[in-house]
């Protein structure tokens, strides 16, 4: 997985066959298959994964509510798993870009984003926001734009300078804090 991921990554979905793939890695494309039977399925496997990961940090306890110590773990979070496995996330962002592969996690996605939403828009229900759903999705829009520059060119997009303001403007941690003293 980590030879596809690779691959996949710095080359792309089309020019990423399984004989690369397994070459890459050091084995027989007969032995991929006896762990994948395709590549679809093998990428499928990878942002499963992904996804999988980063949704453990959004509503953890899964009661549909965010608290603000919740939705700031989620952030710190999701920044601490773009640090961690860049390579992951640039494939992420680059599936979502090719149809064809795009395809492979368009039923799973498309069914996590209208709870995402649904949870977000509740948090900011319960912080009085004027528009709460249009704020849920510019927040959704906002990760998403931070998490895609920070991984096309870290050096240029410092994501660690980002947190406390981000916080502050969706969070609202920062606000009933400074409300507070």
């Amino acid at each position: 997985m980590e030879a596809a991921l690779e691959l996949l990554a710095n080359d792309g979905y089309y020019a990423s066959s399984i004989s690369k793939i397994a070459e890459k890695a050091g084995v027989s494309k007969g032995l991929m298959y006896n762990y994948f039977e395709s590549k679809d399925a093998l990428v499928l496997e990878l942002l499963s994964k992904g996804i999988d990961e980063m949704l453990e940090y959004f509503d953890p306890n899964n009661d549909g509510i965010l608290t603000e110590a919740e939705m700031e773990s989620f952030i710190r979070n999701i920044f601490m798993l773009l640090k961690k496995d860049i390579k992951y996330w640039k494939l992420y962002y680059a599936l979502f870009l090719q149809p064809q592969a795009f395809k492979l996690i368009q039923d799973k996605y498309t069914n996590l984003v209208p709870a995402f939403i649904g949870i977000l828009t509740r948090y900011y229900e319960a912080h009085n926001s004027k528009d709460p759903v249009n704020e849920a999705l510019l927040f959704g829009a906002m990760m998403d734009g931070v998490g895609f520059n920070y991984v096309m060119n870290p050096s240029l997009y410092p994501i660690d300078n980002l947190i406390d303001t981000i916080l502050e403007k969706f969070c609202y941690i920062k606000n009933n804090k400074n409300e507070k003293t």
